[in-house]
């Protein structure tokens, strides 16, 4: 594995947004003892993204462009991983504005902590135009702000880190894709806004005994379009939240009673989404209040959006949320195992 960083971008139509993304990496101030290259990831674009990367990069630092023509973060990141050449990979989006420092804080962050196989770190958010009053109330779930109270390794099983600005380790990530990954969430499909494909890959990272850390040196800007201000956009991606908590929580089971040496046993289908039937239904009037966009910023209308998006999430895969947890217990069951065999 050759030491250096590989910064991977996945952008699907991110030609008004990739120059900024670009010109930020471009004034990085990075030793010449780290190498370093751009993996530009063209997710089935249809607006010239790539070319005008190509254009904009003057820079004799490598950009790599690679075209992934199934939509989805997932399967551009997949490609995107496979490609990097570094032993460190930094996730950083088309709407991502890295500081001057970014690739070096990264690289000696990961350096500092041998037994990581990911680092996250924190982000402020640049607006277009004026933010609403409810966004600080909300703006964990933009990946903005600080993700925990002080650096160090997480402890809890199921607190992770958001993409935007993580690193990860090469070396895990190509034991994990070789033993086998698949995605189960096909994040931002269309207009689709699922996601969690980055907790995927991280909840396995945990299950083979791995560590995550926290930095919140390794900043980052996100920059934030007016039309990711509005309320039901908000609400769109609560409920999309909910969906993906569907299959997070599938992981998690698994992954609990893979630990246990148990086949995990499953609610029956029905069972899971009647449960999440009433909890969407505690608050009629909060899903109301959404559908007339009215009360913005009200929590109880953010919780019952996310009820939502998990109920209806349930009922589009049916039998297949029992079926799901089958295949991950089948697929993953000896991770661990081999890779403590390996250890040892």
């Amino acid at each position: 594995m050759i030491k250096g960083i590989s910064i991977l971008i996945c952008t699907h139509n991110g030609s008004k947004r990739i120059e900024d993304t670009l010109f930020h990496l471009s004034k990085q101030k990075v030793r010449p003892s780290i190498p370093w290259e751009i993996v530009l990831v063209d997710n089935a674009s249809t607006d010239g993204t790539a070319q005008i990367a190509r254009s904009f990069w003057k820079s004799e630092i490598p950009l790599k462009v690679i075209y992934e023509p199934r939509p989805g973060v997932s399967y551009a990141r997949i490609a995107g991983m496979n490609a990097c050449q570094f032993s460190y990979i930094g996730f950083i989006d088309d709407d991502n504005w890295v500081t001057e420092n970014w690739i070096e804080t990264a690289y000696f962050s990961m350096e500092a902590h041998p037994d990581a196989c990911a680092i996250g770190g924190s982000s402020e958010a640049i607006f277009e135009s004026s933010a609403p009053e409810w966004f600080a109330k909300y703006s964990n779930n933009y990946a903005v702000g600080e993700q925990y109270d002080k650096p160090g390794r997480i402890e809890e099983f199921n607190k992770l880190l958001w993409g935007a600005g993580l690193v990860v380790r090469k070396e895990t990530w190509d034991y994990l894709f070789n033993f086998g990954f698949k995605p189960l969430l096909e994040s931002r499909k269309g207009k689709s806004l699922l996601s969690g494909e980055d907790s995927e890959i991280l909840l396995l990272f945990k299950l083979m005994g791995l560590s995550l850390y926290y930095d919140p040196k390794l900043k980052i800007r996100h920059y934030m379009t007016t039309g990711r201000l509005k309320w039901k956009y908000y609400l769109r991606l609560k409920k999309s939240l909910g969906a993906s908590s569907v299959y997070l929580d599938i992981y998690k089971v698994v992954i609990d009673h893979i630990r246990r040496g148990e086949k995990p046993k499953p609610n029956p289908w029905v069972k899971e989404l009647m449960t999440s039937f009433k909890k969407m239904m505690q608050d009629p009037l909060a899903l109301i209040a959404g559908l007339l966009n009215i009360k913005q910023g009200n929590f109880r209308i953010v919780s019952a959006y996310f009820h939502l998006g998990r109920f209806t999430q349930i009922l589009k895969i049916g039998r297949d949320f029992e079926i799901l947890h089958t295949i991950l217990y089948n697929r993953y069951a000896s991770l661990n195992a081999v890779l403590s065999s390996q250890t040892n």
